[in-house]
């Protein structure tokens, strides 16, 4: 029908300019990168998904005001992070990839309601949590509260080096967390391929009764 339209000899020059027009979906252009919104938005998923690690990780302790500037520290470096990376057009170029795009914001969508819910954020926080106060503990040399020499029991003078051991443990927690939740989403933009592709298989099929 559009062929015939645009064939047609006597279209008036108005109609044949609109009709060579090519159809865009405006899903698939890459999106324009806004830094206040990018900011707002990265601060408000990473300050809720934190939630979790940071009521588990308060406790009483005598250093509690480097412990929470060092992992408030540790959350805003991911937000940077992430905004850098939302910034790149490479990243904004993927994402006009419908799948991929939903699987991203499923994703995310998830980390943020497991957050809220409880215990369910505090099983998947405190075991990515323990990993990390294990291995940044035999790194330093500190104990899990970061306070004490594992060998000597003695306290840590240097508050630089307790600054450093909650926010190495904040950043790597932060990825492990990461890293399941990059699991998570590649498993979700498999299902959505096998969902879309299963879509087109049966719209390609003939009807048998016609």
């Amino acid at each position: 029908m559009e062929d015939e339209q645009q064939a047609n000899p006597f279209a008036s020059p108005a109609v044949a300019a609109v009709g060579s027009i090519p159809q865009i979906d405006p899903d698939s252009e890459i999106r324009e990168f806004h830094f206040g919104n990018s900011l707002l938005k990265w601060l408000l998923i990473c300050a809720v998904s934190a939630a979790p690690s940071f009521f588990i990780a308060m406790g009483p302790s005598r250093q509690a005001w480097i412990q929470i500037l060092a992992m408030v520290c540790g959350i805003l470096t991911y937000v940077a992070f992430y905004v850098f990376v939302e910034s790149r057009e490479w990243t904004r170029q993927k994402l006009t990839d419908k799948s991929l795009r939903v699987a991203v914001r499923t994703g995310y969508i998830s980390r943020v309601a497991i957050s809220i819910l409880f215990p369910v954020a505090f099983i998947v926080d405190m075991i990515c949590g323990m990993i990390s106060v294990g291995l940044v503990s035999n790194l330093f040399g500190l104990d899990l509260m970061g306070i004490q020499s594992i060998k000597e029991r003695t306290p840590v003078p240097s508050m630089p080096m307790a600054f450093a051991w909650y926010y190495t443990t904040t950043m790597l927690q932060g990825l492990l967390l990461n890293v399941v939740l990059g699991a998570y989403t590649l498993i979700v933009y498999a299902l959505v391929l096998l969902f879309r592709n299963g879509s087109k298989v049966g719209e390609s099929v003939p009807d048998s009764r016609m």
